[in-house]
């Protein structure tokens, strides 16, 4: 990690979690070069994951990201194939001016073949070529070093086959005013740009293009030293994001009120790390710890309630409410002095609240009333309802 690159604390979010999607769509009947250009879009994408809490609360964003994920960034590499009949000088040349660059340099525009420059430069100059296109993040996630981890990574699977991977250092963005833009700012560039591509195991070639051999040794040793530096740039953001600055007020000014849920706090530490899957005892785990992280009063029922549908997915709801009927809302065993009052029966649009969002009606809970979510009365001391719901 350099000196020049920006703290972990101005993160975005935690780099670990990033994934990097690949999509290549080709026609059924390859036509003109198709058979021997095959573009490779890399999406570099953060996710939202459901044990996740947002400093501000959740939105609609949020509920995407979960499913989607939201691109930060993006990677375009162009495989140029060998043995297809075409020439590949002009397969590129017919593409675009940068792949045409690239393809003059390492190839003989007359027969498509690798020059003699390139075969020396090359342990094994025999099978396809890969470029590197381009490698584009959203401006909050740069300056971390975040561009060659993908690039190594992204070279790492799509360059089997491939005697060699080609790319030229160049600005894949412009300021607005270009015009103005002088050749020392670009050759300045150029030479920042080189420097990342050279962490990989890029080598400077010839006309600006620089290599890399997948032959060798060397480019997984580094992308092996780019990985230890995405450890390290995320546990240096995990402290930053979890300091008592993050932690919201409303948490803050709950844990003042109740100190003794503090002390109860140490005992159950680790408690998240407990959790294996969703099943009935996990959840109901999973529920303590969060009612514990939020510092509540245990005679506060409402929160135990909003808490139950915040963590409680449609899959375990049948098995957590089954449970929760021989638990106080306190979330400890149902004192047994104490008999639970008698329920009325609870209709279907009473059994609904807010945080149920209709759910209910999906999960298969359809011969009882949702326990885990019903307001009308203390958890632990529902009974099945005379309504199914429908």
């Amino acid at each position: 990690m350099t000196a020049s690159r920006r703290p972990a604390s101005e993160l975005p979010a935690d780099p670990a979690r990033l994934r990097l999607v690949y999509t290549h769509d080709q026609p059924a009947e390859p036509y003109d070069f198709e058979d021997t250009l095959e573009w490779w879009h890399v999406s570099v994408r953060t996710f939202h994951e459901e044990d996740q809490e947002c400093p501000q609360g959740c939105s609609a964003a949020c509920e995407q990201a979960l499913e989607e994920g939201i691109q930060i960034g993006y990677l375009s590499l162009c495989r140029l194939r060998d043995y297809t009949g075409d020439n590949r000088w002009e397969a590129a040349d017919a593409e675009s001016g940068d792949l045409e660059s690239i393809a003059s340099t390492v190839l003989d525009p007359r027969t498509g073949k690798y020059t003699d420059a390139f075969d020396e430069a090359i342990e094994c100059p025999a099978g396809d070529l890969l470029i590197l296109d381009r490698v584009v993040l959203d401006k909050p996630w740069r300056g971390f070093g975040l561009g060659p981890v993908f690039a190594a990574e992204a070279i790492r699977r799509l360059s089997g086959g491939c005697c060699a991977v080609a790319a030229e250092p160049n600005m894949a963005e412009w300021p607005d005013d270009r015009e103005k833009v002088s050749e020392a700012y670009r050759q300045q560039a150029r030479r920042k740009i080189a420097a990342l591509w050279e962490s990989i195991g890029f080598t400077s070639f010839q006309n600006g293009v620089y290599l890399l051999d997948p032959a060798l040794r060397e480019p997984a040793d580094r992308l092996a030293q780019r990985r230890q530096e995405l450890h390290q740039l995320a546990q240096a953001y995990r402290p930053a994001a979890a300091s008592p600055s993050a932690v919201s007020q409303p948490k803050a000014a709950a844990s003042r009120k109740a100190p003794a849920t503090q002390q109860q706090r140490g005992s159950t530490e680790g408690w998240l790390e407990t959790i294996g899957s969703l099943r009935a005892d996990d959840t109901l785990l999973y529920l303590r710890g969060r009612c514990g992280q939020a510092g509540w009063d245990s005679r506060d029922k409402a929160t135990a309630l909003a808490l139950t549908a915040d963590v409680t997915s449609e899959t375990d709801l049948r098995e957590l409410g089954a449970q929760i009927r021989d638990v106080h809302h306190g979330l400890g065993p149902l004192p047994t002095r104490s008999p639970s009052p008698p329920i009325p029966s609870v209709s279907a649009a009473s059994a609904r609240t807010p945080a149920c969002s209709g759910r209910w009606r999906r999960c298969g809970f359809t011969d009882r009333t949702c326990t885990a979510r019903t307001p009308a009365a203390p958890m632990g001391s529902a009974t099945p309802a005379n309504t199914r719901g429908r």
